[in-house]
């Protein structure tokens, strides 16, 4: 889950074969580690550095350079004017991207330029900033994480060229890519509903969870009562040991443990695991990865018709962003989002079959493709048809909700 950087990062990104020419690259990321977005009561979050120990990595200095170069050289009529590049202050607030969560995402784009930039030549020999798409949402952990991996993906960052685009939502939606206002109701209803369809068949597993949300209360000195939810439990604590410091003790020299933390994260990731199979869930998640879906597929249908320049594409979320994605291509039976996670779609075009294009897929590195379930059984050479992408986006994506489009799904119909 912390997903702490090593010396560089890998992936199967990029292995394409002979008879494929690369087209476009759409990559859709978790920002990097943050601090926590909540508190216990009587008790203080831990201190984390926003500095950036520039002995942690070789490309530490240069990136601070170069972001000290670029700091408010923003393009013109710039949304984020006064928004700082990366982590620079003594202490991270609440809910910041850390040192660990840019260096995180300078890797990703160190090992993606790697691939498509100097081995399959995706800017065809001159990067220019009309050949990349970048979005982020209202949060400064996403801009920053896209700057980072943007810092280590091109081949010369300069702020002033790029037009880095905001998204008001954490699930990028667009009137243009929907057909429709944005504002979807549903979503939230059909997780409050999934939620409560859930409760009922993991009640089982609540005794052991009890017990430690026991412990963890009395070493705070509080009520299990005054204790937050339960992710919001495990994202205190996990903001601890991310950081490698020391879980908090009591005067009695009673200590929350990692064990607690292991065993918070396995209920909550067989509730993930449950929740998924839940038909009001699957609704909750068609709903929230429709309209980043339907955008990279509209943008691939532009580059197989050649009507935009650009070949790269970056979406820089959230695990709310990325969760989705992954469970309605039935890749994800539960398991939490772990930070600078990324998912990969590759546009490819065969070579001596100028109107088929193929996608591959990749989640973290790995090659998923032939798992993804419109691709499964369907794959060639590794590969599958952009129209199996194309009709699950048409036809299945909605279907579980009963509806044609996003506009009529997003309505709520309460049973009588």
């Amino acid at each position: 889950y912390c997903n702490i950087p090593s010396f560089s990062e890998s992936g199967y990104e990029g292995e394409n074969l002979l008879t494929f020419q690369l087209k476009a690259v759409y990559t859709v990321i978790r920002h990097g580690d943050r601090t926590t977005l909540y508190s216990f009561p009587k008790t203080s979050n831990p201190s984390i550095s926003c500095h950036i120990d520039q002995s942690l990595h070789p490309r530490l200095t240069d990136f601070i350079d170069t972001m000290q170069i670029n700091t408010g050289k923003q393009n013109i009529g710039s949304q984020f004017e006064s928004w700082a590049l990366y982590p620079n202050r003594q202490i991270c607030d609440n809910s910041f991207l850390t040192p660990s969560g840019s260096l995180q995402h300078i890797l990703n784009g160190v090992h993606l330029n790697e691939k498509y930039v100097k081995k399959l030549n995706l800017f065809n020999g001159e990067f220019t900033p009309d050949k990349v798409k970048i979005k982020v949402t209202e949060y400064s952990r996403t801009y920053q994480s896209a700057v980072a991996l943007l810092y280590g993906f091109l081949p010369h960052f300069n702020l002033t060229q790029l037009d880095i685009q905001l998204s008001r939502g954490v699930l990028f939606c667009s009137t243009k890519t929907v057909g429709s206002v944005c504002s979807c109701p549903a979503i939230q209803y059909y997780k409050g509903r999934g939620v409560q369809e859930v409760a009922q068949q993991i009640r089982w597993k609540k005794g052991k969870l009890r017990n430690v949300l026991k412990t963890i209360a009395n070493v705070l000195n509080i009520e299990t009562s005054q204790l937050p939810f339960n992710f919001a439990v495990f994202d205190i604590l996990s903001s601890f040991v991310c950081h490698n410091i020391p879980l908090p003790c009591n005067e009695d020299n009673q200590c929350i443990t990692k064990e607690h933390i292991v065993d918070l994260m396995d209920y909550l990731n067989e509730h993930a695991r449950v929740l998924h199979n839940s038909a009001s869930f699957r609704k909750h998640n068609s709903l929230s990865s429709y309209a980043i879906l339907m955008d990279i597929a509209h943008h691939m249908i532009d580059v197989a018709q050649e009507r935009t320049n650009q070949v790269f594409s970056l979406y820089s979320g959230h695990d709310k962003t990325v969760a989705p994605i992954l469970s309605v291509f039935g890749l994800n039976i539960g398991n939490s989002v772990k930070y600078g996670a990324r998912i990969v779609f590759e546009l490819y075009k065969h070579h001596h079959d100028k109107d088929h294009y193929f996608i591959k897929i990749l989640h973290h590195g790995k090659d998923v493709t032939a798992q993804v379930n419109f691709c499964k059984g369907r794959t060639r050479n590794g590969v599958c048809k952009i129209k199996y992408f194309l009709d699950f986006l048409k036809v299945d994506l909605l279907q579980e909700t009963g509806q044609k489009t996003f506009a009529d799904a997003c309505k709520i119909v309460r049973k009588k």
